[in-house]
């Protein structure tokens, strides 16, 4: 009898569509919204990076300490005329942890970086797109189009 009631409890339960919001690599989570300004950073060795951050609902948020069924996460940005600024274009397996808005929130955030000349989009707007895959296979992505501002580091 306390299996099936186990088993009825638990069909009870409507499932959450798979969900993913961009937001700023902060200390506490703020989603992005379009026309945000984002900053894109120049270091002084040459390399250009922006800061992001994704928040997921109803994907698998990974649970093993090595890692291995993490979601893999990927972050693209692309100038209105349809050029790739990004420079990693594959999806990586990135940890999630619990956040106090709900849901799971990518640990650290994570480094966005960027193909020489990207300080050519300075005042231009560009597409930031995420798109996670859970270790099961269910998917998710989001965009902004955000205004890049760059900051050249000291």
């Amino acid at each position: 009898m306390a299996l099936f009631l186990f088993v009825a409890l638990g069909c009870a339960t409507e499932p959450v569509e798979p969900d993913v919001e961009l937001g700023a690599a902060a200390e506490t989570w703020r989603q992005f919204q379009d026309g945000e300004v984002v900053e894109l950073h120049l270091g002084p060795q040459g390399g250009q990076h922006l800061a992001a951050s994704a928040r997921i609902d109803g994907l698998w948020q990974g649970e093993r300490d090595d890692g291995t069924d993490d979601p893999r996460v990927g972050f693209r940005v692309t100038g209105e005329e349809g050029a790739v600024w990004s420079a990693a274009l594959r999806a990586v397996r990135r940890p999630f942890v619990p956040c106090a808005a709900g849901g799971f929130e990518l640990d650290g955030g994570a480094t966005v970086f960027m193909v020489d000349g990207a300080e050519a989009l300075d005042g231009r707007r560009a597409q930031l797109r995420v798109d996670v895959e859970d270790a099961f296979g269910a998917t998710a992505s989001d965009a902004r189009w955000i205004e890049i501002r760059v900051v050249s580091d000291p």
